[in-house]
């Protein structure tokens, strides 16, 4: 039942491999342009391809290796050199045409020259670098400073289960034993009840785990891993090591948090 619900998630569909299935823009032979900036998307033998170009500069065609999130919109990973994929800056809006959506935008209202630190092959839009931890499961970056080429690895293209609750052996031991899902649901995530939260009194340097300690890891040391602003310290995400031990958390500043 737990798969289940998690086909067709967006943790299942946070990446995936770009076929006719799981790609949702319209590559139509449809051109579209902003600030003097042309991608030219078409298809071509189940596979589907962009050509790239920006004023000045000469055009390359890319093929779309992987499609990335699913609603309310959906990027485009294309592979350019040392093992790079970097993010189109043409997304599809996959909402409904009644809401806006059923079209291609750029993700940057202003114009991002070549040089520009958010044009689409700059590191801020490198896959390998800034999406793929949060996107992937058992991420490992695998950059060679010397080379300047990544060879990145991970062992399921979308965030899975063992993303948010490690390995499976304990998982298979305990079906072996006839303990029932539910009960294994439970001892997965903790109670509801037992949820604590982290908090920092004045003075106080860095926060810390209050309230009662749940079954299993706090749902916040896991999720927090991607569903907050932090600074990565380590290579990926190990949901069995703490949130604290791979992450500098950023504080409630100004621009980063609203008040709501």
């Amino acid at each position: 039942m737990q798969v289940m619900k998690w086909e067709g998630s967006h943790h299942a569909l946070a990446m995936a491999v770009a076929d006719k299935v799981n790609i949702l823009g319209n590559f139509a032979d449809v051109t579209v342009s902003h600030h003097g900036q042309t991608a030219f998307f078409t298809k071509k033998g189940g596979n589907f391809f962009v050509r790239m170009a920006d004023k000045g500069h000469k055009g390359r065609t890319y093929r779309i290796a992987y499609s990335f999130g699913v609603s309310p919109l959906q990027q485009y990973l294309v592979k350019t050199g040392g093992g790079r994929y970097q993010l189109l800056p043409f997304a599809w809006d996959s909402r409904p045409v009644g809401a806006g959506g059923q079209r291609w935008f750029h993700i940057y209202p202003d114009s991002q020259p070549p040089g520009d630190r958010l044009h689409w092959q700059q590191p801020l839009q490198n896959w390998n670098g800034m999406c793929a931890d949060c996107h992937s499961t058992g991420l490992k970056r695998n950059y060679n400073p010397e080379k300047d080429i990544f060879r990145t690895s991970f062992t399921a293209v979308n965030v899975s289960c063992s993303s948010c609750h490690a390995g499976a052996a304990e998982h298979a031991r305990a079906r072996q034993r006839g303990v029932g899902e539910n009960e294994w649901h439970d001892k997965l995530t903790g109670n509801k009840k037992d949820i604590g939260r982290f908090t920092r009194k004045l003075g106080e340097a860095t926060a810390h785990w209050s309230g009662k300690t749940p079954r299993a890891r706090p749902l916040i040391q896991v999720c927090a891993a991607c569903h907050s602003r932090r600074a990565p310290l380590v290579d990926g995400i190990d949901p069995s090591i703490d949130f604290i031990d791979q992450f500098s958390p950023s504080l409630l500043d100004d621009g980063l948090y609203f008040a709501d």
